[in-house]
């Protein structure tokens, strides 16, 4: 008699800001989930978000991580034109299950860096929290960032990428942006690597704003 097969379950979905997280123990570890059901995950960056990215803006997010923004954007502000970025393959996977369960479908999701000439790079991640011994990924695309934003025309630059702020965004051509959000790490790069980011941006016409600046989370926007 043949075995019956074992039926595959849906992943558990928990809720944060009305949006849906599957429960994967390798992803959503206990610090994240408690982000999560507390509201509190990436709290200043969404916070920065909601007040200042418009529906019609075209969003880049660098180190788009478990998909928090991303998702936030596409379903509260109707953000149509997304394009996130990752270098942790395995968050790839996962954010796009956070799509799926949020009926997303209008991302351009990447396992990619950016940086100055096309090709591949090792690069470096931390798990869970700073103080954690980076893991290498090797063979990572990087797309060069100055022929994408030409190509894309992005309005709003969204970046958390554990400290390479410093040496990227002052290679880059900022001056189509409206607003710019970046959690700084001023632990890895120190005061230069800090002030290396402000003047990229200050001399792309953008002007630090108190809106939606909280801690290492600060915005910077064009003057209407």
């Amino acid at each position: 008699m043949d075995t019956p097969e074992t039926p595959v379950l849906p992943p558990k979905i928990m809720r944060s800001r009305g949006l849906g997280f599957p429960l994967d123990p390798e992803v959503i570890y206990r610090r994240r989930r408690l982000g999560l059901r507390r509201d509190s995950h990436k709290l200043d960056a969404a916070n920065a978000v909601l007040k200042t990215v418009r529906p019609d803006d075209t969003v880049v997010e660098l180190g788009a991580g478990i998909g928090y923004l991303t998702a936030l954007m596409a379903t509260k502000l109707g953000v149509r034109h997304l394009h996130a970025f990752e270098i942790d393959p395995q968050l790839i996977c996962y954010m796009r299950s956070v799509f799926e369960a949020n009926g997303i479908a209008h991302v351009t999701l990447r396992h990619a860096a950016l940086g100055p000439a096309d090709g591949t790079a090792t690069c470096y991640l931390r798990d869970r929290t700073d103080d954690a011994a980076p893991t290498e990924v090797k063979n990572v695309e990087v797309v060069n960032a100055n022929t994408l934003f030409q190509r894309l025309r992005p309005t709003v630059l969204i970046c958390d990428i554990g400290g390479a702020e410093a040496a990227l965004l002052p290679a880059m051509d900022l001056s189509g942006l409206r607003c710019a959000i970046v959690e700084l790490h001023p632990h890895l790069t120190g005061p230069a690597g800090t002030k290396a980011v402000f003047n990229a941006l200050h001399a792309a016409g953008l002007t630090y704003s108190a809106t939606g600046s909280v801690g290492r989370t600060v915005t910077f926007q064009r003057e209407d």
